[in-house]
């Protein structure tokens, strides 16, 4: 079953400061200076930045979630999850808004998601594995 992402204002407000600041850098400094590390840097925030808006999305099957988000893909197994938590005012690698929820595995490890559709999401994977524990916040 597939669940869109979720891209809050947030998301697009940090996209457009970081490209503001990075020409207003780039274009002040003289030619001759670091101007090629800063074209990398720039370059690399958006390879980061624009593909998490358009692959922004999470598989879920009866025995794991595969979260794309952008250039990256993580895959957690269901049997490993200990918790799920609603986290609001969350930002964190995997998640282009504010509202989150943490999926915590039985290592302690927390991975926080954003997506459209939390309550249809949650039902699901407690479906598959019904000794995960649900907190809301």
């Amino acid at each position: 079953m597939k669940f869109k992402g979720k891209v809050g204002k947030s998301w697009y407000i940090t996209l457009l400061i970081c490209n503001i600041a990075m020409a207003i850098f780039y274009f002040s400094i003289k030619i001759d200076d670091y101007s090629w590390l800063i074209l990398i840097i720039w370059g690399g925030l958006n390879v980061y930045l624009i593909p998490a808006i358009f692959r922004n999305y999470v598989m879920l099957d009866k025995k794991t979630i595969t979260i794309y988000f952008g250039i990256y893909t993580r895959i957690i197994n269901i049997a490993d999850i200990n918790s799920l938590r609603q986290m609001p005012f969350t930002h964190s690698l995997l998640s282009a808004s504010t509202d989150c929820i943490g999926i915590t595995n039985k290592m302690g490890d927390t991975t926080n998601i954003s997506i459209e559709d939390q309550d249809k999401f949650v039902n699901e994977i407690l479906r598959y594995n019904r000794k995960i524990k649900y907190f809301i916040a």
